[in-house]
Order: C-alpha cells, then structure tokens, then sequence
C-alpha cells in the first residue's frame, strides 16, 4: 500500500471513529422522556392565563377551528390565538371589549383544554380559511358569514 494510500485510510478511520462517538454521545445525553419531564415542569411555571382580554377579532375557519385576535392596549400590538372546539356565547357587553376564558389542560398547563369565547353578538364571528390534507390531496376553502 503506498504512503497515500494509508494515509487516506487513517484520516477516514479517524473521521469514521469521531461521527461514531458523537453519535453515540448524543443518544447517551438525549432522552425524550426526560424532555416531557421537563416541558411539563415549563408549563406547571408558565400556565395559560385564566382570562385573555381585548379580543377584537373572532374568525371561524369551520365548526371546530376558532381564531381569536387580540390588541393590547398600550402597544396596540395584534396577536392571534387558536382554540379547539371553544364555546362561543353573546353576552359581552356592547361598551367594553370582547374576551376569552380558557382552563389549562390538567395533563399541559401551558396548553389551553377548555375555552370560552364572549362576544358581543352572532355578527362578532367572521369567516377565515382552512385546509383538509386529504390523502395526497389538500382542499383549501373559506368560510363565509351567511347574513
């Protein structure tokens, strides 16, 4: 075997040999169910609010998927927020804003379980998008407020 020969066969040894323990350290450090562990431990430290105030927005994407958009009051910043099958009820009153009472999830508390949506009315709610992946397929569509 000549000089370059071996030489080539030691550096991909050594390079072989460097992948392999970095791997291997890598399954050695990496655990998922120590990951869970410490994601519950995050959201028990930073649970869902109990209430979400100046709720402006309210967007039906179809009989299960709500988005809520809300304006904080000072920096007038827009945020969006997805519920699950919320319940939706009309009883905010007409002179102050719109909100949403929400439960955390018992088993994520940083994850909303429970909503309620409080609007001012029906014509609160607009219609929005969705998307259904459907085998290979995705259909697309919107929502539209029938009036």
């Amino acid at each position: 075997m000549t000089p370059e020969k071996k030489l080539f066969a030691s550096v991909v040894t050594m390079v072989v040999f460097i992948v392999c323990s970095a791997f291997l350290a890598l399954l050695l450090v990496h655990d998922p169910a120590d990951k869970a562990r410490r994601n519950v431990e995050d959201c028990r430290r930073n649970p869902v609010p109990a209430r979400v105030d100046g709720v402006v927005r309210v967007f039906m994407h179809d009989e299960s998927n709500y988005t809520v958009m809300t304006e904080d009051p000072l920096s007038h910043k827009l945020q969006t927020e997805d519920y699950w099958r919320p319940t939706i009820i009309a009883d905010a009153p007409s002179d102050r804003p719109m909100w949403v009472d929400q439960q955390a999830n018992p088993e994520m508390p940083c994850r909303v379980g429970r909503a309620v949506i409080h609007v001012h009315s029906a014509k609160e709610v607009n219609g929005a998008g969705w998307e259904r992946h459907m085998n290979k397929s995705v259909q697309r569509g919107t929502t539209e407020v029938i009036e």
